[in-house]
């Protein structure tokens, strides 16, 4: 079982319309003349998971990021979230909210071994519960910024129930080992870790958009983990391929509501224009890849660090690699109130005597959202 949240850092990646308030002023596709749009409330529930048998290049081996999901609330009409008169209405539209709960599971490559493995990555879970929020700048539309905020426990068992009951079962078409290390994991029996991520997205080129359709638009990506799981600095460059129906800052693009570094997450909403063509415009749909490089300072899932409770065996910080070159890729299609996606995800070796240069997973999205009017 295989990556979810990573570099839950998101990741995610829905290319439906989001929905505001009131009756706002909005950039066209091309950002050349604004026009008056009603926008209106959304609601929904999206589902994500990633696991490294999804993936091509690794199927079903569980080492390094094994897996992870994050279940999330999702909306635009939580404005306690707006931080009181930090992102004002009149300078800043909600693209999307979200509360959610998710965890994130890593695990050495020999399972069966039921000794401390001092040549591999420790056992690691950290269960989370999480909200946040991202929005567009009104005057432009071209800048995305968000936040979300991370509060749970490093060390949960969550990650050795779930992997040793698929494991037993042999669901999914498993054949690896039950496994017997997870005593091991870093701050095993649970300590509490909070994280902050911070992420903005830059509109920086596009083609001429016709018939609701552009072949690609670039976006400039930043972010920024920091806290007691983890601390790095992501940037890439997303390119957003063979978009129908999609406009920056309305029809969100993915990578902006991760679980965390380690998982490549979806952002999600739903068409409120009701114009002539709304039936045509009910299908929305896009292709994407990004290449990006991190800097990291601090993974707790290593060498627990910044944890309150001690680790029967973790990395020296020294052995942490600390730039990593990441991609991921993937797809997204709305229909009606339905949005799903797929994507893989890479990342070079992150400590110095991983067993392999590059890691990949995949992960897959299911989203039903409700918009009244």
């Amino acid at each position: 079982m295989k990556p979810l949240l990573a570099n839950l850092i998101l990741i995610l990646s829905t290319q439906a319309a989001v929905p505001q308030e009131n009756e706002k002023l909005q950039a066209t596709p091309d950002n050349s003349t604004r026009l008056p749009v009603h926008e209106s409330p959304f609601y929904g529930v999206s589902v994500f998971t990633e696991n490294d048998f999804f993936s091509p290049f690794s199927p079903n081996l569980d080492d390094n990021y094994t897996g992870g999901l994050k279940v999330d609330f999702i909306t635009n009409q939580l404005q306690f979230l707006r931080f009181g008169s930090l992102f004002k209405k009149d300078k800043w539209h909600i693209v999307m909210q979200n509360v959610s709960y998710g965890f994130t599971v890593f695990t050495p490559n020999d399972l069966a071994n039921d000794k401390i493995i001092r040549t591999d990555r420790p056992y690691a879970c950290y269960e989370f519960i999480s909200a946040g929020s991202a929005f567009v700048k009104s005057a432009t539309y071209k800048n995305i910024v968000g936040y979300e905020i991370f509060a749970g426990t490093m060390g949960s068992q969550t990650g050795k129930n779930i992997q040793t009951t698929i494991h037993k079962n042999r669901w999914f078409g498993t054949t690896r080992p039950v496994p017997e290390g997870w005593q091991y994991q870093v701050a095993n029996g649970g300590t509490f870790a909070l994280n902050f991520r911070l992420f903005s997205e830059t509109n920086v080129f596009q083609t001429k958009q016709s018939n609701n359709f552009n072949w690609l638009q670039c976006s400039w990506m930043h972010e920024v983990n920091f806290g007691q799981y983890l601390i790095n600095y992501a940037q890439g460059v997303r390119f957003n391929l063979i978009n129908v129906n999609r406009v920056f800052g309305k029809s969100f693009s993915g990578a902006q509501n991760p679980v965390l570094p380690t998982i490549a997450g979806n952002n999600l909403g739903s068409s409120s224009n009701k114009t002539s063509d709304s039936k045509k415009k009910s299908v929305n749909m896009n292709l994407y890849i990004t290449p990006r490089v991190r800097v990291v300072g601090h993974n707790a899932s290593l060498t627990g660090n910044l944890l309150a409770k001690a680790s029967e065996y973790t990395l020296a910080q020294k052995d942490v690699i600390p730039a990593l070159v990441e991609y991921d890729m993937g797809m997204n299609i709305r229909w009606l109130f339905v949005s799903l996606g797929a994507n893989l995800t890479g990342r070079s070796r992150e400590f110095k005597f991983q067993d392999k240069a590059f890691h990949h997973w995949g992960g897959i999205y299911l989203a039903l959202v409700y918009n009244p009017g």
